[in-house]
């Protein structure tokens, strides 16, 4: 028998896990290149960038702790945290580096540029994070 901190974490195949991952992040990109798209109104594509990453990778992030790796208790709860927010760095990284290279983009190029970020990020982030909650799975509870 499991303990019940351990049930759900990182459950299933690799595969399913893979495409739960791209549907949250989907919902994820869009909710972040909207939110780009309505900054960049009023800031600099950077600051936009940085703004609208925040607020979709702490939804994202609540997202795919439940949906994703199935993650409900308080086990880890605040280095699951930790981890995927760094992971998450790489999504804002990858689409920083991409709006600095292409300064001149319009807002539409600008938004696939966020979008290219995001999935060379996010497949990065999917194969740590997985990695993460396969190492950190809570031991077997004896049975009683």
């Amino acid at each position: 028998m499991t303990s019940p901190s351990a049930v759900g974490r990182a459950n299933g195949s690799v595969f399913g896990q893979l495409v739960r991952f791209a549907l949250v992040g989907g919902v994820g990109t869009a909710l972040y290149v909207g939110l780009f798209w309505v900054f960049a109104l009023w800031m600099s594509s950077q600051a936009a960038n940085i703004v609208s990453w925040v607020i979709a990778t702490v939804v994202g992030n609540l997202i795919h702790r439940r949906f994703t790796y199935g993650v409900s208790g308080a086990h880890l709860r605040g280095m699951d945290g930790v981890v995927t927010f760094v992971t998450a760095l790489a999504e804002l990284g990858a689409s920083s580096l991409l709006l600095a290279v292409f300064e001149g983009a319009s807002s539409v190029e600008q938004g696939g540029l966020v979008v290219l970020g995001t999935i060379v990020g996010g497949l990065l982030r999917f194969v740590l994070n997985y990695w993460w909650f396969r190492r950190t799975e809570p031991a077997l509870a004896p049975a009683t």
